[in-house]
């Protein structure tokens, strides 16, 4: 069984780019595990910080994993791929005079589509796909940095995710042709 690695960099305009990893675990199914740099995508700040002006903590960021099934598109060495995948997040904000502090975390669960076309002499692989579900707030506080005690909670909210992905990778170990790894 094989493995790739993958880079989103749609993610800079949208929620954040990400680097992913997949393990083969049969001829179909992989185990997809990522990591999101949120502090980087236009829409994320957007989401978190709106039209402010405020600072965005540079340690925000997003872990995940899912599964994903691949159908091998016939007389091809294409693929449909259709997955799940969950995320945790967590980042803050800060004003320039770095008066008060706010973080938050958050969950997400999702379904992953798309289609992958693949150049197995090479390795290199091109997604393109859509991502949709929800994200929940775990926690959403903030507190003036000259009382850091008084703790305020803000409301917890679930928000829609509708995403574009545009990934670039490359797969290791066996690779095959016709979405059939070789033997």
């Amino acid at each position: 069984m094989g493995s790739l690695w993958y880079v989103n960099p749609l993610g800079f305009l949208q929620m954040g780019p990400i680097l992913g990893a997949e393990w083969a675990l049969s001829d179909s199914l992989y185990l997809d595990t990522h990591w999101r740099y949120s502090a980087l995508g236009a829409l994320y700040h957007l989401t978190v910080l709106g039209l402010s002006g405020l600072d965005m903590n540079m340690l925000s960021m997003g872990v995940g994993g899912g599964l994903k099934f691949a159908i091998p598109v016939p007389r091809s060495n294409n693929k449909v791929i259709v997955g799940v995948l969950t995320e945790y997040g967590w980042g803050g904000v800060e004003p320039s005079d770095r008066r008060w502090t706010r973080e938050h975390s958050y969950a997400v669960v999702a379904g992953n589509a798309g289609y992958r076309w693949r150049r197995p002499e090479s390795g290199f692989l091109l997604n393109l796909g859509l991502i949709g579900g929800v994200a929940v707030a775990l926690t959403d506080r903030w507190w003036y940095n000259d009382h850091p005690t008084d703790v305020y909670e803000n409301p917890l909210l679930t928000y829609p995710v509708w995403l574009l992905e545009l990934s670039v990778g490359w797969e290791f170990g066996a690779r095959g042709k016709r979405g059939i790894p070789s033997q």
